[in-house]
């Protein structure tokens, strides 16, 4: 699966997608899940036992959050380590359009990062050809 890799100025970065510079998924489809991979300013995963990391998905140009800071699914740490996923449900997919996509890590004890820093990544939800 191709997904970004995260990066930030101090401890980690954010850059472009390997492939492409935007999410596309189709209305519906639950089944695509957007993931990142937290890196470090050495490209080492950042480990993210313990902490939380939150998704949120705001349409392109306005202040309307179509997912508003959902909690992401943090898998195995020894197998997958700085990689999260957010499963969306059928609501977050229900409308087409182009949204901006940012995730947080939070630390605890009120200390959180958000990412991308520099830009944000744009997802197009398009229109399926049978509305269900």
């Amino acid at each position: 699966k191709v997904f970004p890799q995260v990066r930030h100025h101090r401890r980690c970065r954010f850059s472009e997608m390997w492939t492409m510079p935007e999410r596309i998924i189709k209305r519906h489809d639950t089944r695509v899940t957007p993931r990142v991979r937290f890196l470090d300013e050495q490209q080492q995963p950042i480990v993210l036992t313990g902490l939380t990391v939150r998704y949120t998905l705001r349409a392109l140009g306005t202040t309307t959050l179509k997912i508003n800071r959902a909690t992401a699914t943090i898998p195995d740490q020894l197998v997958t380590p700085g990689e999260a996923f957010y499963q969306p449900v059928a609501a977050d997919v229900d409308t087409a359009g182009l949204y901006e996509e940012e995730w947080e890590i939070d630390y605890g004890s009120g200390s959180k990062e958000s990412f991308p820093v520099k830009a944000q990544i744009i997802v197009s939800i398009l229109e399926d050809l049978d509305d269900v």
